[in-house]
């Protein structure tokens, strides 16, 4: 049986005084904000040629001018208290969200194949993902392809979402180059190894 979902709260009425506030506060919207401004500057150039400078309208013209002020205000309060004073429903969560920790669980299970399988899943929906692209970065590694790994670490440390992760692109890249440094010392081992072997 599906779970029953309660209604979203609702927001509290003082929001919707001001045409372009609601979506100002809550989303941080510039239509909110232009809304807001332009409804201040109406209201101003209302008041200031009704109070101030009297003579620029006859007072019929005036009249309309209050209106048009009380419209906007009005048809703005409506909207809010019709359709805009529910919350927005949360987002749930996207596939592309919960292919990482997917992936850091083959990753830390020592599944390279599986892991990587999911890090290209998630960088198809999320290519910007720093995260996703810093665990490609070391599951290549891992997986020996060092030069592929360097080269997507040096993209990944040009980009700007990347300064915040400089500590892990450091430790990543001394990681790259303590395994090539032990690549080249267990070589000679190796073919030492080879030919005593032979012999």
């Amino acid at each position: 049986m599906p779970e029953a979902r309660t209604p979203a709260p609702r927001l509290p009425l003082w929001l919707g005084l001001w045409p372009g506030l609601p979506q100002l506060w809550l989303h941080g919207r510039f239509a909110g904000l232009a809304a807001a401004i332009g409804f201040a500057v109406l209201l101003d150039f209302v008041l200031a040629t009704s109070l101030v400078w009297t003579e620029i309208w006859e007072p019929r013209a005036a009249a309309l001018w209050w209106s048009g002020v009380g419209l906007v205000w009005g048809g703005s309060l409506v909207w809010w208290v019709a359709a805009g004073r529910r919350q927005p429903e949360p987002q749930t969560a996207t596939p592309a969200g919960d292919l990482f920790p997917l992936a850091m669980t083959e990753y830390l299970r020592g599944n390279w194949f599986e892991a990587e399988r999911q890090v290209a899943r998630l960088l198809r929906a999320a290519p910007h993902d720093v995260e996703a692209r810093l665990l490609r970065v070391s599951i290549l590694r891992r997986t020996g392809k060092r030069v592929e790994a360097r080269r997507l670490l040096d993209v990944l440390s040009r980009t700007d979402a990347a300064t915040k992760w400089q500590f892990e692109l450091e430790r990543e890249r001394e990681r790259i180059t303590a395994d090539e440094e032990v690549g080249r010392e267990a070589q000679p081992i190796d073919s030492a190894q080879h030919e005593k072997n032979a012999a």
